[in-house]
């Protein structure tokens, strides 16, 4: 049965921008908080919803969230951000003549999920439910600091209201080529942000075979990380993407002929499999065949560049002793000769403008160039963000399968279960994979606050389950409104009663 009222409210938080970032993010929390207001349950209940500051935020954005108590052992989370991708303008097409879908910003990712979810905390009740708990969090688009700091309020009301997180839903949009298939998603993929810093020996652009270059060194570490598919995980047949670079650059101050002593890099690395040492090993080695490689190639243009002159080459090769260390290994070397804290912080208020990737570079070459070496070398770290993988597809097996398989396919649909949302999502910072948090955070310039012990003592079980959408973050982003309004509602609301 269609439930036209979701789709109201879904136009309605539309027409409301919450651009990620902006002061529009800040102000839509008020619209969730009016539209919780006007539920019966909680003009009952007035002290069973609010809003927490999300932690460290400048912006003091808030995690808006809502307790429906029926009465139940066992209580489901219902989650989702409410932040949207920003436009240099901003259009909301309106196309009166589709009966199929609404177009939209955030039309589907995520504000039909939040519609969806709002409709049903408010219409869910009795002891056929279990007890639902809304958490509408800012900033997905971004960082993620929305739900970062929202494991401190999931603590919070468990011990407030002494709840038993049962399973945690998600409702971010389902991507598809087959109308007929109802795609749900178990897990979400991990993502972290690799950096790399090469240092070489400069000279004069004009006698460029007395020094080893930043640059060439950087060219062939690209050349053995983009696209390469050794680099990626596979489960049950699906393969992360592989690795893609997000920037590459010199990092001289000013214009001169010297070849650049410092060059900076950072990719995008998708994974599957929650392995971070293995995976940094390997990438410690890429770079190490990499320093070599650049070597290769130097020794061979040099005597090359020789033979054309007709002086005697092929006699005698330049070595280079490259050293290849993780940013934790930098950090040591050099703490026994300065104090890095110091040096860190005197660092950072020099560059107060710069982004937290940028600093985090900025500070890399600064404890390189404090060691006074004159010996070529390549750095390895992270940057924020970090998302940890999660999985939950065993427990989807054994207590969930046969409930959504029923379920959809009373709606004519074919169930297929995706063991990962490869979108990124929000999911990461619910179930703990047993993420080295120790590894990743002495991998980091700047610290990326994770809770990482909360996400361990929390455990929350995680699910996708969300609309079709099309076109997301672009003018013509939509949401398939069968989806709205009957299908997904229906079928979490199955979930709920069953689970």
């Amino acid at each position: 049965m269609r439930d036209m009222e979701t789709l109201d409210l879904l136009k309605k938080l539309i027409t409301v921008r919450s651009d990620n970032g902006t002061v529009y993010e800040k102000k839509f929390e008020l619209t969730i908080m009016s539209i919780i207001k006007q539920m019966k349950y909680f003009k009952q209940n007035p002290t069973h919803f609010g809003s927490e500051v999300v932690e460290n935020d400048l912006m003091g954005r808030q995690v808006v969230w809502a307790f429906k108590n029926n009465s139940s052992e066992k209580t489901v989370i219902l989650f989702g951000h409410y932040d949207t991708v920003g436009l240099e303008t901003y259009e909301n097409y309106d196309y009166d003549d589709d009966e199929e879908w609404l177009y939209g910003r955030g039309s589907c990712d995520m504000k039909a999920g939040l519609a969806i979810q709002l409709r049903l905390l408010d219409t869910s009740d009795g002891n056929d439910y279990p007890n639902l708990l809304l958490l509408s969090v800012p900033d997905e688009e971004g960082m993620s600091v929305g739900m970062r700091s929202a494991t401190l309020v999931l603590k919070k009301l468990k011990k407030q209201f002494k709840l038993s997180y049962k399973l945690a839903i998600l409702s971010e949009p389902q991507q598809k080529n087959e109308p007929e298939v109802f795609k749900v998603h178990t897990g979400s993929v991990g993502k972290m942000l690799p950096f790399i810093v090469t240092k070489g020996s400069p000279s004069h652009a004009g006698i460029p075979f007395s020094g080893l270059s930043s640059v060439g060194m950087m060219n062939e570490v690209i050349k053995a990380i983009e696209f390469n598919t050794e680099m990626g995980d596979v489960v049950d047949g699906k393969m992360s993407p592989p690795p893609v670079f997000l920037g590459i650059k010199s990092m001289k101050d000013n214009y001169d002929v010297s070849m650049p002593e410092f060059t900076a890099s950072y990719f995008n690395w998708l994974y599957l499999k929650d392995n971070l040492e293995k995976k940094m090993n390997q990438l410690k080695s890429l770079c190490i065949w990499s320093a070599e490689d650049a070597i290769n190639q130097y020794n061979y243009s040099y005597n090359e560049f020789l033979r054309k002159q007709g002086l005697p080459s092929y006699e005698c090769c330049h070595e280079f002793d490259v050293e290849v260390l993780y940013f934790e290994e930098l950090m040591k070397i050099v703490s026994e000769q300065v104090d890095t804290n110091a040096l860190i912080d005197r660092i950072a208020s020099a560059h107060t403008e710069l982004s937290i990737q940028d600093l985090s570079l900025v500070i890399t070459k600064g404890l390189m160039e404090s060691m006074k070496s004159n010996k070529p070398m390549i750095i390895i770290g992270l940057l924020a963000p970090f998302y940890p993988v999660v999985d939950s597809g065993i427990h989807y097996e054994a207590a969930i399968k046969q409930i959504l398989e029923k379920s959809v396919a009373d709606h004519h649909l074919k169930l297929q279960k995706e063991p990962f949302f490869m979108g990124i999502s929000d999911m990461s910072f619910l179930k703990s994979m047993g993420s080295q948090n120790h590894k990743i955070k002495s991998l980091m310039p700047i610290d990326f606050k994770i809770h990482f012990d909360l996400i361990e003592e929390l455990g929350v079980e995680v699910i996708n389950i969300g609309p079709w959408g099309k076109d997301l973050n672009r003018i013509t982003e939509r949401v398939f409104i069968p989806d709205v309004v009957e299908t997904v509602p229906e079928i979490i609301r199955d979930l709920l009663k069953n689970i």
